[in-house]
C-alpha cells in the first residue's frame, strides 16, 4: 500500500473548500433562488412537515412510510426552535435546509479525515467531487424527505467501516457499538438503505471469520452483533413506537421490493442505466470506468492473495471486494425499481422540466455513495498506483472539480425551469378554480380540495395536516386564524 497522505495544510484547504461549496449551494438555493413555499414534485415535504409538527407538539406520529423516523425527530427539534405555527412554516423549511447542509458538511469532513486523508490530493478531490455530484444529493439539499438525511447518516458509517477494515480493528467487540448504531439508524431512516447495509454486514461477517481466533468467538460476536442491531433499530424508532406494527407490515409487504424476478431486475436495470446515461453522461461514464477497473483489479489480485486472506491486508482485500461487489449488484437491483424513463434526455434544450433526476433515482442514492470507496480500493490495490499516481494528480483534481461544478450548474438550470413550470401550472389551476367559484355564484366563498394532483400545492398541506395524518391540526389552525 502507498504511503501517500495529505499534508495538514492541504487537508485544511480541501476541507474548507468542500464545506464552503456545500454550504454555498444550500444557501444559494435557500435564500437567493428559493423554491416558493409548498411548490414540490411530490408530497414528501408535506409528510415531513406534518410529522415534525406532531413530534414538536409531543403528539404520536400518525403514519410512517419510509420509515423516516430519525428525520422526523431531527426536524421536530428544528420546529421546536423556530416555531410550529403555519406562519412559521417558511422559516422552518429554510432552517431545515441549512441543518441538512450542516449535517452533510460534517459527514464530508469525517470521510475526509478517515478515508480521503490517506490519499494523494488529486484522488481526494475527485472522491469529494463524485459525492457532491450525485443528483439526489443536490436535490435533497433543498427538499425535505428521509432522503435528505441519507448522505449525512450513511457516509460516516461507510467511512468508519472502511477505516476499520484498513486498520484491522473491526473484529474487536468495542467497535461493534458504532457499527450497530449506524446500521440501526439507517434501517430506521429508509428501507432502500439496505442497498448498502446488507453488503456492509456481509463484508463484516467475512472479515470477522478471517480475523477471529476461534469460531466460538465468531459465533458469540455475531450473536451479540445482531441482538445489538435489533436494540439499535428499536431505539431509533422510539419517537414513533406506536406505529411499529404498521411499520413491520409495510416493510414486509412492499411489492416493489419483493416481487421482482432476477431476469426482470437485470433487464430493467440495464435499460434504466442507458436512460440514466442519457440524463447524466459524465457521472455514469466515470462510474462505469471505476467499476470496470475495480473488477479487473479484484480478479487479478484475488489469485495472488489467496494464501494471505487471514492476514490483515488479505482480510481487508477480501472484505472490501465483497462489500463493493455486492454494492454494485444491489445498485442494479435498486436501479431496476426506478422509473428513469421519466427523464427526458433533452430537458435542458426542450424546456421540459417536469422530472427531477435526483427524485427519480432516489432509490439508488445510497449506492452512489460507494463511488469514493471504489476509488480508494483501486488506488490501494492497483498494480500501477506507485508508478503513475503522482503524475495523475492534477488531472484527477480537475476532473473532480469539473464534475462538481458542472453538476451544480446543470441542476441550477433545471431547478429554475422546474419552478417556472410548476408556478405556471399552479397559476393555471387557480384561475380555473376562480372561474368555477364565480360561475357557481359563491362570491367571496372558499373552496376545499382534499384529494387532488399536486396543484395547487396548498391541497397537500390540507391533506397531510388533517384526517389520519395530522389529527386535523391544519384545519384547526386555519379556523383559528380566520374565524367564520
Amino acid at each position: 500500500m502507498s504511503g501517500h497522505s495529505l499534508s495538514p495544510r492541504l487537508f485544511r484547504l480541501i476541507a474548507l473548500t468542500a464545506a464552503v461549496f456545500v454550504l454555498g449551494v444550500s444557501i444559494y438555493f435557500t435564500f437567493f433562488a428559493p423554491r416558493p413555499y409548498a411548490v414540490t414534485r411530490n408530497d414528501a415535504e408535506s409528510d415531513y412537515y406534518t410529522n415534525a409538527k406532531l413530534i414538536a407538539r409531543g403528539l404520536p406520529v400518525a403514519i410512517v412510510l419510509h420509515p423516516g423516523i430519525p428525520a422526523y425527530a431531527v426536524l421536530g427539534q428544528v420546529m421546536r426552535m423556530v416555531g410550529d405555527t403555519v406562519d412559521r412554516a417558511p422559516i422552518f423549511f429554510a432552517s431545515a435546509y441549512i441543518v441538512i447542509a450542516l449535517f452533510a458538511v460534517a459527514a464530508l469532513l469525517y470521510a475526509l479525515e478517515k478515508v480521503f486523508r490517506d490519499q494523494p490530493w488529486g484522488l481526494a478531490v475527485l472522491s469529494l467531487g463524485t459525492l457532491v455530484a450525485i443528483p439526489p444529493f443536490l436535490t435533497y439539499l433543498n427538499y425535505l424527505s428521509s432522503d435528505s438525511f441519507i448522505f449525512a447518516f450513511s457516509l460516516p458509517l461507510l467511512a468508519g467501516f472502511w477505516h476499520g477494515l484498513r486498520h484491522d480493528f473491526l473484529q474487536k467487540p468495542r467497535w461493534f457499538i458504532p457499527l450497530v448504531l449506524g446500521v440501526g439508524l439507517l434501517a430506521a431512516l429508509k428501507s432502500t438503505l439496505f442497498l448498502i447495509t446488507v453488503p456492509l454486514v456481509a463484508a463484516w461477517l467475512v472479515y470477522l471469520l478471517l480475523r477471529s481466533r476461534s469460531y466460538r468467538i465468531v459465533v458469540r460476536n455475531i450473536l451479540f452483533f445482531f441482538l445489538s442491531l435489533l436494540a439499535s433499530f428499536l431505539f431509533f424508532i422510539l419517537p414513533a413506537w406506536q406505529q411499529f406494527p404498521r411499520l413491520v407490515r409495510y416493510i414486509v409487504t412492499r411489492r416493489d421490493f419483493l416481487d421482482a424476478r432476477p431476469w426482470k431486475i437485470l433487464i430493467n436495470g440495464i435499460r434504466n442505466l442507458g436512460d440514466l446515461w442519457l440524463a447524466s453522461p459524465l457521472l455514469v461514464t466515470l462510474s462505469a470506468v471505476i467499476l470496470g477497473s475495480f473488477l479487473f483489479i479484484a480478479i487479478k489480485r484475488a489469485g495472488k492473495m489467496r494464501q494471505e486472506f487471514r492476514s490483515a491486508e488479505g482480510a481487508f482485500f477480501l472484505a472490501a471486494t465483497i462489500f463493493l461487489f455486492l454494492g454494485a449488484v444491489f445498485f442494479v437491483y435498486g436501479l431496476s425499481l426506478a422509473r428513469v424513463g421519466e427523464i427526458k434526455p433533452l430537458v435542458w434544450v426542450s424546456g421540459n422540466a417536469q422530472y427531477d433526476l435526483g427524485i427519480v433515482i432516489r432509490y439508488v442514492f445510497p449506492s452512489f455513495l460507494l463511488l469514493p470507496f471504489f476509488l480508494d480500493y483501486i488506488y490501494r490495490f492497483s498494480p500501477w498506483q506507485r508508478k503513475k499516481i503522482d503524475s495523475w494528480q492534477s488531472g484527477l483534481a480537475l476532473l473532480g472539480i469539473f464534475l462538481a461544478l458542472s453538476s451544480v450548474v446543470s441542476y441550477a438550470v433545471f431547478r429554475e425551469r422546474f419552478l417556472a413550470f410548476k408556478l405556471d401550472q399552479i397559476s393555471s389551476t387557480q384561475r380555473e378554480l376562480t372561474k368555477e367559484i364565480e360561475a357557481a355564484g359563491i362570491g367571496g366563498g372558499r373552496i376545499a380540495i382534499w384529494e387532488a394532483p399536486l396543484e395547487p400545492p396548498e391541497a397537500l398541506f390540507h391533506l397531510w395536516g388533517n384526517h389520519q395524518y395530522g389529527y386535523n391540526m391544519f384545519d384547526q389552525e386555519i379556523s383559528s386564524a380566520f374565524p367564520a
